[in-house]
């Protein structure tokens, strides 16, 4: 059986997303550290790319990171002087992966210190690849990323994809409320 050409062009996609930025800077600045080690040894991690790069790319000015144990495993990410620029988490940690179709859809998300949805990554899953495209094609990232802890309009789901994305939405969500309430405690109104 021959795989089929969008199986192939999503693993190219993927293995290039992954790859840590190995070129030198132009501007004189020393890079960002090469890699992180992610507080938990799990597996689930491994296809992560928390590299030195893309946490540059997330948080300007980043230098280094450190775990926190507490209130789940979560990455703090500093900047110049140790500040703190922001923190990284897993909503398996955090006890928020939502369900899809297929099983847990579990996430990595990304939050500045005011609570911001910054950036957040799928991890490995069940659901069907093509739904998991089309959920986070067009301007759903975006949306995903305008949600804020405490807002009163809902981020709405992917047409044709609309349990993949509820799950989406529910692991993203879910993990930067708890990350908001509970590691930057940030007192939201509800």
């Amino acid at each position: 059986m021959k795989t089929p050409a969008y199986v192939l062009l999503l693993v190219l996609l993927l293995a290039l997303l992954n790859c840590p930025d190995a070129g030198a800077r132009s501007d004189g600045e020393t890079p960002p550290p090469a890699s992180v080690t992610w507080p938990v040894d799990d597996t689930l991690f491994r296809p992560c790319s928390l590299s030195g790069a893309r946490l540059a790319g997330v948080f300007p000015g980043f230098r280094s990171a450190r775990s926190l144990a507490e209130p789940f495993p979560v990455l703090e990410i500093l900047g110049p002087e140790d500040s703190m620029l922001g923190l990284v988490a897993c909503s398996d940690h955090a006890a928020t992966t939502a369900d899809g179709f297929a099983g847990p859809v579990p996430v990595l998300v990304c939050v500045g210190p005011d609570g911001a949805l910054l950036d957040f990554e799928v991890l490995r899953n069940r659901e069907t690849p093509s739904y998991l495209t089309m959920a986070l094609s067009g301007d759903f990232p975006e949306r995903m990323k305008a949600y804020r802890t405490g807002r009163p309009e809902p981020v709405d789901a992917v047409s044709f994809a609309t349990i993949s994305s509820l799950a989406i939405i529910g692991s993203v969500s879910g993990t930067v409320d708890r990350l908001v309430e509970e590691a930057l405690l940030i007192e939201v109104e509800q």
